[in-house]
């Protein structure tokens, strides 16, 4: 796996395509009220995105390694999480609905996102506004360890394309370039885990 380092001491991970999951909590186009571009995406605990999942912690847990150097250092719970669980409680202790039986990946980036960043399912060049919470996505996306204090340190993830699948009209109450890992959409079905289930890989990190 390919580990790469900046000269702030952040440590980055492979690029890898997410998951399909619904875009939630969007904020690519115009800033967040901490004046910050990001977005989330809920992905629904059930077998097809399992092993999907699995790999997202692989990926991780290669970043932590070359972090820590000692699987045994690796805290199995950090500040910031690179993946969140929606059946258990947030840092505020408490449960949103919507992300129930969901796995959520938040991901940010510098600027708001250009038209050549995103594709829609047959990677042609799509309108940034039609990236609204609900619509069905994929994400080509690079994870970094950063560190900038004791209380402040964990993995986030890069936005690199983001590739809307469908919009199909889901909405929530709440709220590719040369090169690129995606590919055309083939949908198929996907068998469900019951509400809760957890997966662990070998850093011991849950989602």
């Amino acid at each position: 796996m390919k580990i790469s380092q900046d000269k702030l001491g952040n440590y980055y991970g492979p690029i890898l395509v997410s998951p399909k999951g619904r875009l939630i909590y969007t904020s690519l186009v115009t800033p967040d009220k901490y004046g910050k571009y990001a977005a989330s995406i809920l992905i629904e605990k059930n077998e097809s995105n399992l092993e999907e999942m699995k790999s997202v912690l692989d990926v991780c847990n290669g970043l932590l390694l070359a972090k820590y150097e000692a699987k045994d250092k690796i805290p199995s719970v950090m500040p910031t999480m690179p993946v969140h669980d929606g059946d258990v409680p947030n840092a505020e202790g408490k449960l949103r609905e919507v992300e129930k039986n969901q796995w959520r990946i938040k991901f940010t980036h510098k600027t708001p996102i250009t038209q050549e960043q995103c594709k829609d399912k047959d990677l042609q060049p799509l309108n940034p506004a039609s990236l609204v919470d609900g619509v069905l996505v994929r994400v080509e996306m690079q994870p970094m360890f950063f560190k900038m204090s004791a209380a402040n340190f964990g993995i986030t993830w890069k936005l690199k394309t983001i590739q809307m699948i469908v919009d199909d009209g889901v909405r929530f109450a709440s709220s590719a370039p040369q090169g690129s890992l995606l590919t055309p959409i083939v949908d198929e079905p996907a068998a469900g885990l019951a509400s809760g289930a957890a997966v662990e890989n070998a850093s011991g990190l849950r989602l």
